[in-house]
């Protein structure tokens, strides 16, 4: 039986969540994904971002967003789209690798969500749809206005 935590955004039950690393993650992953949280501007894309490896509650990363200053918000399904390439890379033997990343986003109607950023089945991005997501905890892209 699952232990209920005291604060308000840890899952009542941790089978509920999607979990963040998966098998097909390659060895080099950390570090690429260590590289995109250090730069901040995707020059092909033209979009201002701010990439935590934090897992956050829902709540907790529209509030750290928000922290970073105006303009600031989650990323939205198209812009996770347009940054999916950054979570691949070419290994040794010249092939392909992704970097499955969770990460929170909203849908169509403003709700919450939790996006599969590079899924290994194919595709860039893959909307992990279950019941309660806002108390799991994943990582976070924050975007901005380009020159804002």
């Amino acid at each position: 039986m699952c232990k209920k935590k005291k604060t308000g955004c840890r899952c009542k039950c941790k089978k509920k969540c999607p979990q963040q690393l998966t098998r097909c993650e390659g060895s080099q992953c950390q570090e690429f994904r260590d590289f995109f949280a250090s730069e901040g501007y995707d020059l092909s894309t033209n979009i201002v971002y701010n990439y935590t490896q934090v897992n956050r509650c829902f709540r907790q990363a529209v509030k750290y967003c928000q922290s970073l200053g105006a303009g600031f918000r989650i990323a939205t399904l198209s812009e996770l789209e347009l940054l999916a390439p950054r979570f691949t890379y070419i290994d040794d033997a010249g092939n392909l690798k992704k970097c499955p990343t969770l990460v929170w986003s909203r849908d169509e109607n403003g709700q919450p969500i939790i996006v599969r950023i590079a899924p290994c089945n194919g595709g860039q991005i893959k909307i992990v749809r279950k019941s309660n997501l806002k108390k799991c905890k994943v990582q976070v892209i924050c975007v901005a206005p380009a020159g804002g």
